[in-house]
């Protein structure tokens, strides 16, 4: 055994260079652990120091480095006894930044081929043996594949520098060979283009007569012209080459299988047919992952909550005697009287109705509506909200037009409310004073609804009845909707939108495609055509730019059909909003009896005979959203009045939350979990292809590049 301490290595600076040579010549300089100490510890203080400018590594006695010695092992106990991220031979896992060249003489082998390997070039005399032994044996040498990390195994293992620094073929040759020899031959063109642009010897021919499978792998390299040949053509390999390397290191099993050069026929096809069946079946579930998460699943959350104060809601009150009959018999008196005609008998409503009285006095039907509607002021006997509070301290009514006639809104100046049972909300007591009744019809419509919401259509279609002698308690319970817009349930964020009103401008456009002139309810918040003009393209419109201004009802009657149609998306919807609130309805109010009858029975079929529904305007829904639902208990009480309280049982409500159910994490999770199954991948393993491919395009591009630069 060689000396001990520092006699294990032994430098020498020769002006910018330093010498490191391993000195244990009876043992062809193998390393032990003390040697690799030392060597790393040279190579260390070589970095240091800055007067050194490249460093030459050597043996002492004929050889560079026979490998790791073995006779350690038996002493050994566990893991060798090598600092941290350094290897068994010692500096082979450095990253050396100065020059480093390995002078090789005799044998560099096993661990000494892979010293050598790390060395930026390799200085070779004519009969030095680089190889590694133990191939020829079916073994693996270097203590480089007991590493616990794969990685570093594959990384820093000897046979993978070799690899990358002479080329698959050379790599191939030293798998079978065991060792690679330079030829004794003189040394011709081609050995020096080895020597200095691959720092790799050459083959000796020789060994193709002991081994026969490489002249089924390997061409003739006896002469320099094929040598060179075959090294450009390792180093300029073609795209595909490069690919079909690269992804046979990738981690799919099968893959080294079908990208590698040692698997025969049958096997490939076997292993294509296994990777393309799990691909494909992994593909269709990974599309049906991605097709549902592209649907927008939602989770919808219910939770009672209980509130310090609750909204409270708008009430309408109608009264289904539409009219103030002594004031139309008063107005129906005169007219015949002016006329000296005696007056039609009969029953109001049935027999004979207020249209005659359309243009009388030169009023029109919403100054008639005016003229002979009821006074809240008059059908309230008593209104309260809370104990020994008045409505008109806490609220105030508002006069609107319905189909159901003239009705009033009571809405507070506060909407919240910080007490809840019956004697603390709002307590209404009715009287109906007329004798006769128009259409026969008698008691009153109780809408409760969301502030936003229109009454125009909805007293009708959803309203209560409270009839003379009726006492009606209503326990309100609030349900909060708030929804997510998605694509596939679009619904409209603005606070101010309400889908009910929607609708009922819906029916007010249907209508007036009817209607010869305005009933007094199409108007509320839309505007005349006075100073207001809109230019509709092709697509909305025809070929022409549309006036308004110069449209008669019956073109803009046809628009607002169509718009009520073709109103299907939210974009179109509100679009049509904006058209109705900016234009209104065309034309003026009915001022004749037979103009009003035909509006009113338009009205009557579209609501009543199926002419219209609300699915007609596909109005977009809110994604906020209230709802107030009453639950009523009803009584007899005296005097044929009506009574009606309507409070909050108490103050918590349903909050109702849609949330996205299926986000982007479980969806990775779920194509995961299908290609690990299916293809023992992940998605990383994807990215490595991609990254694989471009790489071998890059390079490819690159060595194309320098070609044309050099030519």
């Amino acid at each position: 055994m060689g000396p001990k301490g520092a006699s294990l290595v032994l430098t020498e600076n020769v002006g910018p260079v330093l010498t490191i040579g391993i000195n244990r010549p009876e043992v062809r300089n193998c390393v032990n652990n003390d040697t690799a100490k030392q060597l790393i510890h040279a190579f260390e203080e070589a970095e240091k120091d800055d007067a050194v400018k490249s460093i030459v590594l050597h043996g002492f006695g004929g050889s560079l480095c026979s490998g790791y010695d073995l006779s350690q092992l038996k002493d050994m106990d566990g893991e060798a006894d090598i600092p941290q991220d350094y290897g068994p031979m010692g500096p082979t896992r450095m990253e050396i930044t100065k020059p480093t060249v390995a002078a090789v003489s005799g044998y560099a082998v096993a661990g000494g081929l892979e010293l050598a390997l790390m060395c930026d070039l390799r200085v070779m005399e004519e009969t030095a043996v680089m190889g590694v032994f133990c191939r020829r044996f079916g073994t693996t040498c270097g203590l480089e594949q007991d590493h616990p990390n794969q990685s570093i195994r594959r990384r820093e293992g000897k046979t993978e520098l070799f690899l990358k620094i002479a080329g698959l073929y050379k790599d191939t040759d030293e798998d079978y060979l065991g060792k690679i020899q330079l030829s004794k031959d003189p040394p011709d063109p081609a050995i020096h283009y080895w020597r200095t642009s691959y720092q790799i010897s050459k083959i000796n021919p020789d060994f193709q007569k002991n081994y026969p499978a490489l002249k089924r792998n390997h061409p003739d390299q006896s002469n320099s012209t094929n040598g060179i040949r075959i090294a450009e053509e390792n180093i300029n390999k073609s795209t595909v080459q490069t690919i079909m390397e690269t992804l046979e290191e990738i981690s799919i099993p099968g893959f080294k299988t079908i990208f590698g050069d040692r698997a025969k026929l049958p096997r490939r096809i076997m292993w294509i047919a296994v990777l393309l069946i799990c691909a494909l079946t992994s593909g269709f579930q990974v599309q049906d992952r991605v097709f549902y998460y592209l649907s927008f699943p939602v989770d919808v959350s219910v939770r009672v909550t209980r509130n310090s104060t609750l909204r409270f809601p708008t009430i309408t009150i109608c009264n289904k005697n539409e009219f103030n009959m002594s004031k139309v018999m008063s107005l129906r008196k005169e007219m015949y009287n002016l006329k000296n005609e005696a007056p039609i008998l009969g029953i109001p409503g049935v027999d004979w109705n207020i249209s005659e009285l359309v243009g009388f006095k030169r009023m029109n039907a919403k100054q008639l509506w005016n003229e002979i509607s009821h006074d809240i002021n008059v059908m309230a006997l008593e209104c309260w909200f809370g104990r020994n509070i008045s409505c008109s301290e806490r609220g105030k009514w508002k006069k609107i037009y319905t189909y159901q006639g003239v009705c009033y809104s009571y809405k507070l100046h506060d909407p919240s409310v910080r007490l809840s049972g019956m004697f603390n909300n709002f307590y209404l007591k009715l009287e109906e004073k007329e004798k006769s009744l128009y259409n026969l019809d008698d008691g009153w419509k109780l809408l409760v609804h969301d502030s936003r919401d229109s009454a125009l259509i909805g007293i009708r279609t959803h309203g209560s009845t409270v009839y003379r002698g009726w006492g009606k308690d209503m326990r309100i319970y609030v349900r909060s909707f708030k929804t997510l817009n998605t694509k596939s349930r679009p619904c409209i964020l603005k606070e101010d939108y309400s889908w009910s009103e929607c609708v009922a401008k819906c029916f007010v456009v249907a209508l007036a495609a009817k209607a010869p002139c305005k009933l007094p309810y199409m108007d509320g918040k839309l505007t005349s055509f006075s100073g207001t003009r809109a230019l509709f393209h092709t697509r909305l419109w025809s070929s022409e730019e549309f006036d308004v201004t110069s449209a008669s009802a019956s073109d803009y009657s046809t628009f607002a059909e169509f718009m009520c149609v073709y109103a299907s998306s939210t974009k179109c919807q509100l679009l049509f909003l904006k058209i109705v609130t900016a234009l209104g309805v065309p034309g003026d109010y009915c001022s004749s009896p037979e103009s009003y009858s035909k509006a009113a029975l338009a009205a009557d079929n579209l609501l009543f005979f199926g002419e219209w529904s609300s699915s007609n305007c596909s109005c977009a829904r809110q994604c906020n959203q209230d709802y107030f639902l009453p639950y009523t208990e009803t009584s007899v009480i005296e005097n044929k009045l009506g009574r009606l309280r309507v409070f909050f049982q108490d103050l918590t409500f349903d909050d109702i939350k849609e949330s996205i159910y299926y986000t982007s994490i479980p969806l990775l999770c779920d194509i995961g979990g299908s290609l690990g199954l299916l293809l023992g991948a992940s998605v990383l393993t994807f990215f490595e292809i991609v990254e694989a491919i471009s790489v071998a395009f890059f390079v490819s591009g690159k060595s194309v590049t320098d070609k044309i630069k050099q030519k």
